[in-house]
């Protein structure tokens, strides 16, 4: 029976939070800089965080902010945090700044406004604002706040304890023994998770699995293979938000690591191991049937890790480590990799799920499943 103790929560849409906001990465940009060259920014980002400092006008106030940093960099590198600062000012005010307050770091000029503008909409600042954008080092954003917020003489000092309390400084260690996988962090945040959670208390249904039966690909229940509950979700607007959202977050990163750049989504299905029951979903691959071959990565998004224990997604071929992100971390990895969810040993274990397909390979399994030439 499916559970109607809930009435699903709404999402926010995705036009009510600014494009640029906690989880996503700070795009690429080239600027001339004051030393006199062009520098492209993920050129000169070398895996510390990343302070970047923007500013409209050459007021006195966003001058000392850009002294304070200067003066601060000894011990925020430090830390492993290098700071890039970006002026809407012609070039050779850039390098009068620069000269007169001995910047050590990146400091660009943007005389046109192209970039600064762009960053600026999308942060959600006003085009008169000066901000701080607080990266990670995989330049995703942290946090933005604007400068009328730090008080005078401390935006160095805020910007060390900001990362001092969230991240603490990274360590070298040894490298363990890891399966192929790409984590992303923070795609969703709380308040995304509990809503979709709500949304699997409104309505859920036993899952299924595709099988091969009488040469047909089909979708059946089979508790000797899989345990859980599913919603699926079928409302357009919440898999056109999904859709944007997640796909906003993790498509930079697939690029960059797999190389993997044209895909589109299967349908989300929010999901339900629950320890009462038993739930679990044996060893298994994703794309072996006709209609799953175009299936390139799978997604699994945790939506509540710290409210159950067990759970974890393991992929046997590379050994007996069980992966359990964040509550709001993906986890993608290949359809072609033997992987299971291994048991809840308490509570519930809730997720978001769907596959990425590449749309080219799709269209000629379509052609061919038709008659046609691949």
């Amino acid at each position: 029976m499916s559970s109607t103790d809930a009435t699903p929560a709404a999402l926010p849409l995705l036009a009510d939070r600014p494009p640029l906001a906690p989880g996503d990465r700070l795009g690429n940009f080239l600027l001339p800089a004051s030393d006199g060259y062009l520098w492209v920014f993920y050129e000169k980002t070398r895996g510390f965080r990343n302070l970047v400092f923007l500013f409209p006008q050459d007021t006195a106030r966003n001058t000392k902010a850009l002294a304070e940093l200067a003066a601060a960099h000894p011990i925020l590198q430090q830390s492993r945090i290098d700071v890039f600062a970006i002026g809407r000012l012609p070039v050779e005010s850039v390098k009068r700044l620069g000269q007169q307050h001995a910047v050590p770091f990146l400091f660009y000029g943007d005389p046109e406004g192209k970039v600064s503008s762009e960053i600026t909409q999308k942060s959600g600042f006003a085009p008169d604002q000066a901000f701080c954008l607080l990266l990670d080092e995989n330049q995703r954003l942290l946090q933005s706040i604007a400068l009328t917020d730090i008080p005078e003489g401390t935006l160095g000092e805020t910007v060390l304890g900001f990362y001092c309390d969230r991240l603490p400084a990274p360590l070298e260690a040894e490298p363990q023994r890891t399966a192929p996988v790409l984590i992303v962090p923070k795609v969703l945040d709380r308040a995304d998770c509990d809503a979709l959670i709500a949304r699997w208390k409104g309505k859920n249904e036993e899952g299924t699995v595709t099988t091969r039966i009488d040469g047909k690909d089909t979708s059946q229940i089979d508790p000797g293979m899989k345990q859980r509950r599913d919603h699926q979700v079928h409302d357009p607007e919440l898999d056109t938000w999904l859709s944007q959202m997640v796909g906003r977050r993790i498509a930079p990163e697939l690029a960059k690591a797999f190389y993997f750049q044209r895909f589109r989504f299967d349908r989300f299905v929010i999901t339900c191991y629950d320890a009462a029951r038993g739930d679990y979903f044996r060893p298994h691959r994703d794309n072996t049937t006709p209609s799953t071959q175009a299936r390139m990565f799978a997604l699994t998004l945790n939506l509540n890790t710290d409210d159950y224990e067990g759970g974890g997604l393991r992929f046997p071929e590379y050994g007996p480590e069980a992966y359990r992100p964040k509550s709001g971390d993906a986890i993608l990895f290949s359809c072609s990799l033997i992987h299971e969810a291994l048991p809840v040993t308490k509570g519930r274990r809730f997720t978001l799920l769907s596959f990425l397909r590449d749309p080219v390979l799709q269209e000629q399994i379509d052609r061919q499943a038709k008659g046609g030439a691949a």
